[in-house]
């Protein structure tokens, strides 16, 4: 049985690489990218599932998605987003990815937070 194949395009750095230790760790093989650009190009690798962040710094995440669709890959889908405006959160639910995950967290700051109560 192969293993299943996620892209994880995501620009945060230490999100990033929590995603990756997660889905490695169980065995998953891992491709990542940090711009919507090079999620666009490792489209080419055929992954079976895609973990998208919609806002990266070199154009919205919805722009891979859209490829995928107009090309009919068999991708599962599942976005995170922060705060975003309701018309583009409703533009992205008519790409019908197969989730879409609310995130109003900093990882960084969920990271230090308890080490710096411990020490105050």
């Amino acid at each position: 049985m192969s293993r299943p194949k996620i892209l994880i395009v995501e620009d945060d750095g230490l999100v990033q690489r929590a995603w990756e230790a997660v889905f490695a760790g169980r065995g998953w093989n891992v491709a990542t990218a940090s711009t919507t650009a090079e999620g666009l190009a490792l489209l080419d690798t055929s992954p079976d599932y895609l973990l998208l962040d919609l806002m990266l710094p070199d154009r919205g995440g919805e722009v891979i998605l859209r490829r995928l669709r107009e090309r009919n890959l068999p991708v599962h889908v599942a976005v995170t987003v922060g705060e975003v405006a309701p018309e583009r959160l409703a533009e992205l639910r008519r790409m019908k990815p197969e989730d879409v995950f609310r995130h109003s967290y900093n990882l960084v700051d969920l990271t230090w937070e308890g080490d710096l109560a411990r020490a105050g």
